[in-house]
């Protein structure tokens, strides 16, 4: 129950940050680098509903936080954990995801 919870979280939060992408605000990069590093703690969950739901927001996020943000998380890890995801992850949507992610990142990097 609380994996169900906590997935359903996470892609409520995506959905309205997704619609929230057109208010001109400051704050609305603040609230993507936020809702990214909470998402990222949850990257590594047992369940692959958690770890999907954590991955949809991280790729909500990409497009709204900055490239020296993205430049930050890259050199902690992060690409090697979505290259590593989206060969070897137990659940196929997650693999794709990863690999989106990961392709993501990488065209906004322009690596």
């Amino acid at each position: 129950i609380g994996e169900k919870f906590l997935s359903e979280f996470l892609k409520t939060l995506s959905i309205i940050l997704f619609c929230a992408r057109t208010y001109p605000s400051p704050a609305l990069r603040v609230l993507a680098a936020d809702f990214f590093d909470l998402s990222w703690s949850f990257r590594d969950a047992k369940c692959a509903e958690v770890r999907h739901a954590a991955l949809m927001a991280i790729a909500t996020c990409v497009s709204m936080v900055s490239v020296e943000f993205l430049i930050g998380r890259a050199s902690h890890g992060m690409s090697s954990f979505l290259d590593h995801c989206s060969a070897f992850d137990e659940d196929a949507d997650c693999r794709r995801l990863a690999s989106l992610v990961g392709s993501s990142i990488s065209e906004v990097l322009n690596i």
